[in-house]
């Protein structure tokens, strides 16, 4: 069953590479919008456009950077963890804010997927220090509880998206796909 849910996951996010190149090749700039995976509102995402040349390095890169999960429920963080490394990612995670931060990691974050509500610092106050500190990676924001003001601070900020607990793997796989789909 395993196995199937990670082929699942990779056709998902191979379909969705192809989208990104196929909006690139018809309109090359940069593209910004919401996303809406089966009907629902996944948040807003964009897409950056590959520079000629730009792919291999872009690969290499990604192979050296780790996408950062600081949730503070453990089965999340296990959870997302398995759906990363299954799509061939390294993952790291943490419970906090703060464990984040004294990691060291945060200067090879390719992507960051954040819980809005942690003990410490919150995620939105962690996307604040970071945007401050201009070392922000691509963010995908998560949380139990909706709440509109949060999401449009967030968004309005830079964040790829705002996605409910439990994740639907189509939603965060469109919001990552944004960051990843030039290493593929």
């Amino acid at each position: 069953m395993l196995q199937n849910f990670g082929g699942e996951i990779r056709q998902c996010l191979t379909h969705f590479i192809s989208e990104c190149r196929s909006k690139r090749k018809s309109n090359g700039d940069r593209s910004i919008g919401h996303v809406t995976v089966d009907g629902v509102a996944a948040g807003a995402a964009w897409v950056e456009p590959a520079e000629p040349g730009k792919a291999g390095a872009d690969a290499k890169r990604l192979q050296d950077e780790v996408v950062a999960i600081v949730d503070d429920d453990e089965c999340a963080r296990w959870g997302l963890r398995a759906l990363i490394e299954s799509l061939g990612q390294r993952a790291a995670t943490f419970a906090s804010a703060e464990e984040y931060l004294a990691s060291g990691v945060s200067g090879s974050t390719a992507c960051l997927i954040l819980d809005v509500h942690l003990p410490g610092m919150s995620g939105p106050c962690l996307q604040a220090h970071l945007l401050a500190a201009a070392r922000c990676p691509p963010t995908v924001f998560v949380t139990g509880r909706l709440e509109e003001h949060v999401q449009k601070q967030v968004i309005a900020a830079g964040a790829l998206g705002y996605l409910p607990k439990p994740c639907n793997e189509k939603s965060l796989l469109h919001c990552i796909g944004s960051v990843l789909c030039t290493t593929t």
